[in-house]
């Protein structure tokens, strides 16, 4: 209730339903490209088709309802461009808006056009993304950060995988 732009739990039911009832991954193109010729529709469906089940569609998008990410934008700490073509019937630029005015310093750039695939018309995201990129102050190196995982190993490869890690820059530890 508080986001606006949101589906309606209906209208989600809705789509979903038409997409595992129908089968019709070709209008379900239409709809996210309506720039889309029929070579791009039917490949679009085969895709789709060889991607997933109904069931596991139906899964997808259920959970996919679900998402929200509107706490976690205030965290992101880089440079950030939101895009969105001002037609696009999949998201209404609301969506975008919110994004771009919940991420600190994000730069919100609408663009001409209905589709919401990146095929339609690439280069126009393209060189959106290439002018943002090559704008962007150059800053000097951030700490070097590390991601770290402990693995407890026995068994009779213990051995092999010990000097494999160690060999990819592990630290070996040992209890006490």
């Amino acid at each position: 209730p508080d986001y606006p732009f949101a589906r309606t739990s209906e209208d989600q039911a809705m789509v979903t339903e038409r997409l595992v009832t129908g089968w019709d991954w070709e209008a379900d193109c239409r709809w996210r490209c309506p720039s889309a010729d029929a070579a791009m529709q039917q490949w679009w469906a085969r895709r789709m088709r060889a991607a997933a089940t109904p069931s596991t569609v139906r899964a997808l998008l259920e959970m996919n309802s679900m998402v929200d990410v509107r706490r976690a934008l205030p965290a992101v700490r880089r440079p950030t461009l939101v895009l969105h073509r001002v037609g696009d019937e999949l998201f209404a630029v609301g969506n975008a808006r919110y994004l771009a005015e919940h991420i600190p310093g994000a730069r919100l750039q609408l663009l001409s056009g209905d589709d919401h695939l990146i095929c339609g018309d690439p280069d126009q995201i393209l060189d959106a993304i290439e002018a943002f990129l090559t704008g962007l102050p150059q800053a000097d190196p951030e700490p070097m950060r590390a991601l770290a995982a402990v693995a407890a190993v026995a068994g009779e490869e213990a051995d092999v995988l010990v000097t494999e890690l160690a060999s990819a820059g592990g630290r070996l530890g040992r209890d006490r």
